[in-house]
Order: structure tokens, then sequence, then C-alpha cells
């Protein structure tokens, strides 16, 4: 888990300033950081928070050349928090960070596409000028993934153009990174594969429960579990980041798989991801075509057979590599646009997980086509469509796409209570 509140500090304390934020990988929110380098050991320290929660990572660790980019793309510059004279820079169809509140004193930021904004005639009070505007967002992270809900502007910050890099300290990181991971790949043909280090620090574990390994394959030693996470600051004076995907991996029931909270890559195994509210008459064939020509991504894809009654199926998508899915799943997640069916029909992902395990291959085979196999296939692939926000047909398929999430909302409903029912039943018979 995220650190919690040092018990040495006041129950909300107002953030220093930071050059950057860093996205938790346990609690999927931001956070402001300092970064120490020593050595090839990059420590990111938490700002306002004991330095047991500090993240170590080792240069000579990373496998990847993805793994790198992984790291860095956590990092950022600090988000500006917006006053009440700028709401204007607040537009539909920006991506900006805001606070969710958990409790009094649990604040914690996760990114948000702006859907819609209601303006409003500014008040004043004491003689200084209060926004009374209200922002539809839709959460693009963290516990309120893929929901739209209203916020103030006080709750917003402007995220700021420009990566980590610019930041000297992590730049140096980097660099030295990649250097480690070229000297290694020379030697990789001569050298039995060697797994990765143990960080011998007196860090924790990765924002988690006791053992976790952090992105670059390093184990920190468990730092505990908390029940709450810390404050860092006020909702209108400051914020904060850390972020944590791992919230959105999950086990499937049916077709089996198990979570991705442990070092999964090199298993052998598939990932996959669900999608509702498919034509029933798609082709599988149809599904990889679209997905290779928006991600380049070479996958496959099964659609499911569904009850006559149905109007929709669902269906899976299928690769080989946690890296490859999570491209997948950022294609389908991304708020500026909406896939549909030629009919009209949007995809939902419902269930807002990865998943990883096994398939029977006699599902639909080993995936063996080649990339120049799909490069050069004239497939039929209209029967999908990306449509972009702002049109009108984005409009209509968000209000489809709502309307299905509520069916799949009263579904859960009628599931927990068969449940509870065959429960009683069988128990009245014991």
């Amino acid at each position: 888990m995220a650190p919690p509140r040092s018990p040495n500090r006041p129950e909300i304390s107002v953030l220093q300033s930071t050059h950057l934020e860093f996205r938790c990988p346990s609690d999927d929110a931001w956070y402001g950081v300092r970064l120490l380098l020593r050595g090839d050991t990059l420590t990111v320290k938490y700002n306002d928070f004991s330095e047991i929660f500090d993240e170590r990572f080792c240069a000579s660790d990373f496998k990847t050349l993805s793994k790198i980019h992984a790291l860095r793309d956590r990092f950022r510059l600090a988000s500006v928090q917006l006053q009440d004279n700028q709401c204007s820079q607040v537009i539909e169809g920006v991506v900006v960070c805001v606070s969710h509140c958990y409790s009094q004193d649990d604040i914690r930021f996760y990114d948000a596409f702006i859907h819609a904004v209601n303006n409003a005639e500014h008040r004043y009070v004491n003689g200084e000028e209060e926004c009374t505007c209200f922002f539809k967002v839709l959460w693009r992270h963290g516990p309120l993934d893929g929901i739209h809900t209203q916020t103030k502007i006080g709750n917003i910050c402007r995220i700021q153009s420009g990566n980590g890099e610019r930041n000297a300290t992590l730049a140096s990181f980097l660099k030295m990174s990649r250097e480690k991971l070229e000297m290694a790949s020379h030697s990789v043909l001569s050298s039995p594969r060697r797994s990765f280090s143990v960080c011998k620090d007196a860090s924790n574990e990765t924002h988690g429960s006791t053992g976790k390994q952090s992105d670059n394959g390093c184990t920190s030693k468990g730092r505990g579990k908390w029940h709450s996470k810390g404050t860092w600051c006020t909702a209108r004076t400051c914020k904060g980041s850390i972020k944590d995907t791992g919230g959105k991996i999950g086990q499937d029931v049916d077709l089996g798989g198990e979570p991705l909270r442990k070092k999964t890559e090199d298993t052998g195994n598939f990932y996959f991801i669900l999608i509702d509210n498919m034509e029933k008459d798609l082709s599988s064939l149809v599904v990889v075509d679209f997905i290779y020509r928006h991600t380049s991504v070479l996958s496959h894809a099964y659609v499911f057979p569904s009850l006559l009654l149905e109007p929709f199926t669902r269906g899976v998508i299928v690769v080989d590599s946690r890296g490859k899915l999570e491209k997948i799943w950022e294609f389908l997640h991304d708020p500026t646009h909406i896939i549909i069916s030629s009919r009209g029909r949007p995809w939902v992902s419902s269930e807002k997980m990865l998943r990883h395990g096994a398939f029977p291959t006699s599902f639909w085979g080993i995936m063996s086509k080649s990339e120049d196999e799909h490069r050069n296939r004239n497939a039929e692939s209209d029967d999908i469509k990306v449509i972009q926000f702002g049109t009108k047909e984005y409009m209509k398929a968000d209000l489809l796409k709502e309307s299905f999430m509520l069916f799949v909302d009263d579904l859960r409903g009628l599931y927990c209570k068969l449940a509870s029912d065959e429960n009683e039943i069988l128990q009245s018979f014991l």
C-alpha cells in the first residue's frame, strides 16, 4: 500500500514544492517525490513520508528496455493546483489530475478526463473570487477508473507538459540503466540467463504488502499493511502524487487466470482481457485485424457464443506478454474515443481487469500468424469503428455505454441474490 501519514506530522500536512511526482505502483495515485542517486541505485523519497517508504531501483536489475520505459513513465513534472480564477483552463477533452477524498485525512490524486464543463457565475466571498462551476470527469485510473463523477476547481490540478527526464537525477539513472542493459545484452548468448537480483537495502516493499515486487523486478523487504494512507496536502492549496495499477488486475473464475501481483514475465502463459457488448456476428479475425491496425500488436481473439435472448455477446483478446496487453488496454480505455460496431454498439470492459493464465490451445489453436501476414491481409474491418470525442456519434455511444453499465450493475445484483438464494436452499437441507 501507499505510505500512511507519519505519526509525527499533523493530520493534514502541506506538500513541499517539488519538481517531480511519481505514480505509486500499489495505490495508483500520484505523489510528490525527491530523487537521490548513489552509485547505480535510485532512491525515490516521498514528500512528507518517513524514509521507510522510500523506493529503491537498481540500474542493473532492468531486464528489458520496456521495463526502463515503464519506470520512466511513472515520473512527470509536478502538476499545478488551479485556482478559482483559472477555471477557464479546464475545457472539455483535456486530461487533468484530480483529488479523490477517501476520508477527511486521506486525499489522493488520479488522472481524469474532462468530459463536460458546467459553467456558472463566480461569486465573491470576503473579497475573494470563488468558482461555482462543475466539471464532469471520467477517471482514467485508481478506484474510480472508468466512472463519471462531478468535481470542482479546487480538486483539479493542471498536468504540465514534458516528461520526468527533465530532472537531471532521473535522466542520469535512466541513461545508466540503458547502458547496463546494452552491456548485458552483448553477453546474453554466451552467459546463462540470470534472474532479477534482490535489492539489499533498508527500503520496504513498493507501497504494498510484504514481498511484492516493483516494476523493475527488485524485491523490497516487507513494510507491513496499513489500513489508511496518508494525506499530503489540502485539496485547495497543493497536491502530491502516487499510483496503483495493481488494483485493476484480477482473476477470472470461468476462464481461469491469476492476479498479476508478482513477476510474471517469461512464464509461457497468455495475457488476456474480456470485452462485453460485442455484435453476435462479429468475426474473430476482424477483431485481430482491428487491434493490429490501431496498436501494432499481434493478438488472438475469440468471440463467444451467446444466448438467443441476449442482444450482444462477449469476446476475449489474448496476447503473449503483459506489455502487449497493457498497450491494448490503453487503446481500449482511451477517453478521447469510443470503439463501436458498425451498428453503433459500444465495446465495454465492465470488469476492468487484466488477466494472466493458461488457455487450452484446442480453443482456437496456437497464435502462429506472423506480422507480415497481418500487414498483407485485406480483411474487411469496417465492422468496428473508432469514434472521436466531441462528435454526435460519440455522445450517442457514450449514452449507450452508460446504459449497458447500468444493466451490468443490475445483473451483478441478480447474481448476488441468486447465490444467496442457492446458499439458503442448500443450507436448509443440511
